[in-house]
């Protein structure tokens, strides 16, 4: 299973990366025996997310296209998912990520943001055709001490919502240059 992790945090090695990374991980092991994380942290292309002929983010949008899941992971940034990841959803075209399962997940210091990732995050996906099968995660920034037993605990619940999901076949559709 080819699991693609999209970070949308301008901060490199962030804390949005390492939840992000466990929900990968974790998600991986509970559906497949062979499961493989590809890491696009939006950081280290965030210059080209501005140049709308960028090779390097068709490339990347490449790569999101040919997960058998999306794990897309943001920091709560003024009770809404970061701009960067903005910046990167927008340079797809609606519908682009047709039937690709994916898992939104926000990381925030205070609960009261937790609704964003359902109210704002999962509506993105669902513009650009991923398939959202189960609630998103959302980790309070004072959780991260128990990350992997948040993580393991969520999962289990998602495991079950998402496994139908990952051996179907997405709707086929190529990868097409936006930008003209």
């Amino acid at each position: 299973m080819n699991i693609v992790l999209v970070v949308g945090n301008p901060k490199p090695g962030s804390r949005t990366l390492t939840v992000g990374r466990a929900v990968a991980d974790q998600v991986g092991r509970m559906c497949a025996t062979q499961h493989h994380v590809t890491t696009l942290d939006l950081v280290d292309i965030g210059h080209d997310l501005l140049n709308s002929k960028s090779a390097t983010v068709l490339q990347a949008l490449r790569t999101v296209q040919d997960a058998d899941l999306l794990v897309v992971a943001s920091p709560t940034y003024r009770g809404t998912y970061s701009g960067l990841l903005k910046l990167f959803f927008d340079q797809a075209n609606s519908h682009e990520f047709r039937g690709r399962p994916a898992i939104p997940v926000m990381i925030g210091g205070d609960r009261r943001h937790a609704l964003a990732v359902e109210v704002l995050l999962r509506p993105l996906l669902v513009e650009v055709g991923a398939v959202i099968p189960t609630r998103g995660l959302f980790v309070c920034e004072s959780d991260l001490e128990s990350l992997d037993q948040l993580v393991e605990s969520w999962s289990r619940e998602a495991t079950a919502a998402l496994t139908p999901h990952m051996f179907e076949s997405p709707d086929s559709t190529a990868i097409s240059d936006p930008r003209g």
